[in-house]
């Protein structure tokens, strides 16, 4: 066995090791404000989400409607961000937050009533983000109330670039309707906290591939870097000795003899 090959078996047994005891830390499963709900996470026909508020901004519908509450925390965010987008000139409407088991089965009928049973267009009960409070319709004075078409106005523009600053993220974007079961909806905003929303915005994650990106990201680097400083990589961009290949989940190097080493995470 070769110094390479022996430094390359050290490391990846150490690493194998490593990987029991590193969990993902961004996606906490026992936090509330990073609750996935969905077809396989259902909610109980009877939940309702504790310190429900009315959020003082604007509403599609006012009055003292229960659509227009939503969790305390995600109320505070939610204030804020139509605040600061107010301040740069753009008026953001609310249309939906909370939703009863109730409303969302009532919902749903007609929706399959009228669109058949195939239809994505609105979540089973128990299947909506609506139900658990962190979740907003948004829209704006644009008009396109709960359209796709709201990606064409200023307001959508606004929410799509600054959304995660205040914790929240769009929930089912366009490319990910294979990922999340549920239509682009461009108007659907969920307040996961500003941490998380920061990383899908950055990574253009939907909520459900959060966990198994976070752990091959991780992984994947750490291997990475343990590789380049045990091969004395200093730059290995450009690296005289080593051609490196990186691909999503491995690392081909070939060095000046032109054998190739690949690791896989």
């Amino acid at each position: 066995m070769g110094k390479m090959d022996l430094i390359v078996t050290v490391l990846l047994i150490s690493f194998l090791l490593m990987r029991t005891d590193i969990q993902a830390s961004i996606l906490q499963e026992d936090n509330i404000y990073h609750q996935i709900v969905n077809t396989d996470n259902i909610l109980l026909a009877d939940y309702v989400p504790p310190n429900l508020v009315k959020p003082n901004v604007l509403f599609y519908n006012q009055g003292n409607l229960e659509q227009n509450y939503i969790e305390q925390e995600a109320a505070i965010a939610l204030e804020k961000m139509f605040n600061s987008a107010k301040q740069e000139g753009i008026t953001l409407v609310a249309v939906s937050g909370y939703r009863s088991y109730a409303r969302q089965l009532m919902l749903y009928n007609n929706a399959i009533s009228n669109h058949g049973i195939d239809y994505k267009g609105v979540a089973i009960p128990g299947a909506s983000e609506h139900q658990i409070g962190l979740t907003m319709d948004i829209v704006g004075v644009s008009g396109h109330l709960l359209q796709q078409s709201f990606d064409t106005t200023p307001e959508w523009e606004w929410l799509a670039q600054n959304a995660h600053l205040f914790g929240y993220i769009m929930r089912y974007p366009a490319d990910k309707e294979h990922v999340t079961g549920i239509i682009y909806e461009p108007w659907h905003f969920r307040y996961v906290g500003e941490e998380l929303a920061t990383y899908c915005y950055t990574n253009n994650l939907a909520l459900e591939e959060v966990k198994d990106f976070e752990a091959k990201d991780f992984y994947f680097n750490e291997l990475f870097q343990k590789l380049v400083t045990s091969l004395n990589i200093v730059n290995y961009n450009s690296s005289p000795f080593y051609n490196i290949d990186i691909e999503y989940t491995s690392i081909k190097f070939t060095n000046s003899g032109l054998q190739s080493y690949v690791f896989r995470v």
